[in-house]
Formats: structure tokens, C-alpha cells, sequence
């Protein structure tokens, strides 16, 4: 956001201290299974009548943002699998709906709202340092907490909004991974365009463009405690 933070990164800082230019916003990924290739044309339908319904989450009306920025809905196919694990089933069709919402950005039922450019709420409650990074805006003590309770809140409400699109899109699916990959892993730890993998079955999309497949990664380890250490 031209404020120096490396997209595609983590930042760990104090769990009472909120650093507001970063602009969590909840962004993430939903993939989900489905049991028979999905047809294009009822999809595109479909989306066609999202955009018009005024539909809702929590009482909140939802903003269709799906083919906004670099969000996206794709619907792919199993090509080929690459693995060494006899045990890894790889679904034969899935969804991919990558989508944050602008619903939480300048004022929630929620709290103060998200961005700091945006919300006059949370402009009155920062305070603004010089960094090496530049000028700041930042919450701390009893204000930053809450600020971290409140975009942990909005991360939630997010993943039930990107399942909500799954459905009406889709309809039945099971759900391989809805995670955050703009916003807060727990109070002061920040992914800017990054997943935390909390577990080493977990698969994860790796999206290139719209012309080029879609892969479903796992992690593996790749540092032993010896070099962790060093």
C-alpha cells in the first residue's frame, strides 16, 4: 500500500499493538470439492443474479466483489496429480473463489471499521509515528486488543461470506480450505498475501492467471531444527 510492506509477507509485533497502514481487510481463499463438473453457463447465471439480489450476512448487506482487483470465481478440473503419497486424494473438480468485501471498511456493526483511510472512527483513535517505514498510524494497549478482536471477528464473518457465495454458485460442496490470507493469524502476527499452514496435509491454491491451471499445494518440511537454530 506504498507504505513499505512486502506483499507476500508476515510481520510479528506486540499482541497489544495494531499497526493500522497495513489495512487487514480479511481477503482469502475458499476451494471447495464438488461431486460433478459444474456447468458454465448455470455459474454465470448464477453470478449474474448475485450481482443484482440484495443479499445478506448477520443482517449485513454483502457488496458483490467477485470480479473486482484480482478476486476471482474459477472452476477447474484434475489434470494430472504430482505426488509421492499413495494415501493424498486430489478431488477430481473444484472452485476457487478468492473475494474480502468492502462491507467493514468504513464503519461495522462490528467495531470501528477496517481501514484507516476509510474509517473516521478509527482515525480518531490512532496515533501517528515517524518509522523507518514512514509515517504510521497505530493502536496500542486495551485499544490495539480490541482492534485484533475486531479484524479476527471480520475474518470469520468473511470466510461465512465467501461460503455463502460457494453456495449460490455452486450449491453443495465440501470445503478443502477457507483461510485468510490478508489479516491476523492471532494479536500482532500479520500475513500480508500469505498462508500459515497449520498442519502438513493441509492443500493450498496457487493461482497464476486465468489462463493457467490452478494447483492445489501442500507444505513440506524444508529446515531441521539444526538450521532453524543456526
Amino acid at each position: 500500500w506504498r507504505q513499505g510492506f512486502g506483499y507476500g509477507g508476515f510481520y510479528s509485533v506486540d499482541d497489544d499493538l495494531a499497526i493500522l497502514d497495513a489495512k487487514p481487510n480479511a481477503c482469502g481463499m475458499l476451494v471447495g470439492a464438488l461431486s460433478a463438473p459444474p456447468r458454465e453457463e448455470l455459474i454465470r447465471e448464477a453470478a449474474d443474479g448475485l450481482r443484482r439480489e440484495a443479499l445478506e450476512l448477520e443482517g449485513v448487506p454483502l457488496a458483490y466483489d467477485l470480479d473486482e482487483s484480482n478476486h476471482f470465481v474459477d472452476a477447474c478440473e484434475l489434470d494430472e496429480t504430482y505426488s509421492d503419497d499413495p494415501l493424498l486424494r486430489i478431488p477430481e473438480e473444484i472452485f476457487v473463489i478468492h473475494s474480502s468485501g468492502h462491507e467493514h471498511r468504513r464503519v461495522s456493526p462490528f467495531g470501528p471499521g477496517l481501514y484507516i483511510d476509510e474509517s473516521p472512527e478509527l482515525q480518531a483513535m490512532a496515533t501517528r509515528h515517524d518509522t523507518p517505514w514512514g509515517e504510521l498510524s497505530v493502536l496500542s494497549g486495551d485499544e490495539g486488543r480490541a482492534y485484533h478482536r475486531f479484524c479476527e471477528r471480520i475474518q470469520r464473518f468473511n470466510a461465512d461470506r465467501r461460503s455463502l457465495y460457494g453456495e449460490r454458485l455452486f450449491g453443495a460442496f465440501q470445503p478443502l480450505l477457507n483461510a485468510t490470507h490478508q489479516g491476523f493469524r492471532r494479536p500482532g502476527q500479520h500475513y500480508l498475501g500469505a498462508y500459515w499452514f497449520e498442519h502438513e496435509t493441509q492443500l493450498f491454491p496457487l493461482t497464476l492467471g486465468p489462463d493457467q491451471p490452478v494447483y492445489l499445494l501442500r507444505p513440506r518440511r524444508n529446515f531441521s531444527r539444526e538450521v532453524l537454530d543456526k
